[in-house]
């Protein structure tokens, strides 16, 4: 029901994509939490131009950001989980949050009550400032109060936004235009892919050979050290029914939900009756999940009350429970269970375990199961021996000629073979088809498109590099050989196409607009890190936060080859 807000906030995006921008600028990213360790002590707070930052202060502002991801979502951070994918950091909004507003006392920002009230009526549409603060408000405790310090913030910051971003509206339509050009003008061209794999079947393989390639890159072949466990899944499944008899009230339940968050709360159902549904669903899954949780804490305390404590009484216990014991396959720290939808958790205590402390659990997986593990072997990190992994070795070394192969023939054909024909009055088709490689005609495209045929990703090419290839290769020549993993391209830019006017006419406005947003934006930028710059307690104190918070966010798991 709270759709309609996020219609009347398209100049709000300017301000947070830039203060988003900055803070990944100085302090890098980060996704956890600390300030819930700062209230109580108002003196950890830090200052703001010498003057200590209250712990009310830091509260509100911190309340605000919230308030303001609610209003821009549909939903509260607290019960999004994509939250911090989409940037949502409250630690770091709060202070920046409470340097903005501290700029605008100390540049005599006041909005009057009139023009609050404006914007709250802007903001809410149809829907009534009673209705907005009795159902979206109240049940997260947030009131009328919150609001309007919100909304008095807000127009501060748009305030301030149009002054210091003031130089960013200087964009002339003549200089919108050129740039529209530039980044509409489309192109036709050819494409050749050299691929490793027209090359394998043509690789020798001598046994002598694969043995040196082995010899030379023994090293790639290290195993790392992997943990093996023995596993009881609590799956949800099993307690989905169980969950449902449970909760008599749910139908209640569900309308309280949908009455407060609307078709927001899964913003892909299309009528109310599947978004209910969706919530209906997703409560009994949490209630379940829990269930799950519970059943594999209460197999876990048992486990510690065991007298003897290792894989065999794991089992037995299992057995006693009527419960499956599962094996992993050895795995690292780095992939995890092949083969397993679970948490890093569950491989980091995996790791964990020692045949003295044999047992972890439970580690809940979400939307899934609950899991308790139990040590069953580690293995130390090698280097296999040739003779266990010949197979693989061969393997990679027909890869990798045909890799050399596709790459020398790639070159050749940018350096001399197209050159050449092209000094001779040849067309590129022609000097394709003399040199044997079949020619991709590329559909147009210019510098404002997002992609191009999927089969281009599956030949690993890289839109991006493409596109910057193809725009600094004049007409009628060909780049210079373009390396990829899979070997490597060539392309031919064969013409400008005409730029469809009736098109630019039409767009123009709305790309002058946006032009003048983006610069508004950099310009905002550079004046809120000139601002960080003439205090520095503050801008260390935030450097600070940034910091820790980093350190707290523990470390990710590396990605899969």
């Amino acid at each position: 029901m709270f759709g309609t807000i996020r219609r009347h906030q398209a100049w709000l995006w300017i301000v947070i994509a830039a203060l988003t921008i900055i803070s990944f600028v100085i302090f890098g990213p980060t996704n956890s939490r600390i300030g819930s360790g700062l209230l109580g002590n108002s003196s950890q707070f830090g200052t703001i131009n010498g003057k200590p930052i209250t712990q009310e202060q830091f509260i509100n502002a911190s309340r605000e950001v919230q308030l303001g991801y609610f209003i821009s979502n549909g939903r509260w951070p607290s019960s999004d989980p994509n939250a911090s994918r989409m940037g949502y950091n409250e630690d770091r909004q709060t202070y920046q949050r409470l340097f903005v507003i501290a700029k605008q006392e100390e540049f005599g920002i006041h909005p009057s009550s009139q023009a609050v009230a404006e914007m709250a009526r802007e903001m809410l549409g149809k829907i009534s400032l009673d209705q907005f603060i009795d159902q979206g408000l109240k049940p997260n405790n947030f009131d009328a109060n919150d609001f309007q310090r919100f909304l008095q913030h807000e127009l501060g910051i748009q305030q301030l936004l149009s002054v210091a971003g003031l130089s960013g509206k200087l964009v002339t339509p003549q200089e919108a235009k050129d740039l529209y050009i530039k980044e509409h003008q489309e192109i036709s061209a050819l494409l050749v892919n050299f691929s490793l794999s027209n090359y394998v079947a043509g690789v020798t393989v001598k046994p002598a050979d694969v043995q040196e390639f082995y010899n030379r890159h023994a090293s790639s072949y290290t195993l790392p050290e992997r943990v093996q466990v023995n596993y009881v899944e609590f799956n949800l499944s099993n307690y989905l029914s169980q969950a449902q008899s449970r909760m008599t009230n749910i139908d209640q339940d569900v309308e309280s939900v949908y009455k407060q968050y609307g078709t927001n709360a899964y913003r892909e159902a299309k009528t109310p009756e599947e978004a209910k549904s969706k919530i209906k669903e997703e409560m009994i899954r949490e209630t379940a999940l829990m269930d799950a949780r519970r059943a594999a804490g209460a197999f876990a305390e048992e486990l510690d009350k065991l007298p003897q404590k290792n894989a065999a009484a794991f089992a037995d216990l299992a057995k006693a429970k009527g419960l499956k014991v599962s094996v992993t396959a050895p795995f690292s720290r780095g992939e995890g269970p092949q083969g397993m939808d679970v948490p890093e958790s569950f491989t980091q205590n995996a790791f964990g375990l020692t045949e003295q402390e044999p047992f972890a659990g439970p580690i809940v997986a979400p939307h899934s199961a609950a899991y308790v593990i139990a040590f069953k072997q580690r293995f130390p990190s090698e280097v296999p021996p040739f003779k266990s992994i010949e197979e693989k070795v061969s393997n990679d070394y027909r890869y990798y000629q045909a890799f050399l192969q596709a790459q020398a023939s790639g070159l050749a054909f940018a350096t001399n073979t197209v050159p050449n024909g092209l000094a001779q009055n040849k067309s590129f088709s022609a000097i394709a088809a003399e040199a044997k490689v079949k020619p991709i005609h590329l559909p147009p495209f210019s510098l404002s498109t997002r992609s191009l045929p999927s089969e281009l990703e599956e030949k690993g090419i890289d839109f991006t590099t493409l596109k910057k290839v193809a725009f600094s290769t004049p007409v009628g020549k060909v780049s210079q050989f373009i390396p990829s993993h899979q070997g490597g391209y060539v392309v031919y830019v064969e013409k400008s196409l005409p730029l469809d006017q009736s098109r630019m006419d039409k767009e123009l406005p709305e790309f002058l607009a946006m032009v003048r947003q983006a610069r508004q934006g950099d310009a905002f930028n550079q004046w809120f890190v000139k601002q960080l710059d003439r205090d520095p307690a503050f801008r260390d104190r935030l450097t600070k936060t940034m910091q820790e918070s980093q350190m707290g966010a523990g470390t990710r798991r590396a990605p899969r080859s």
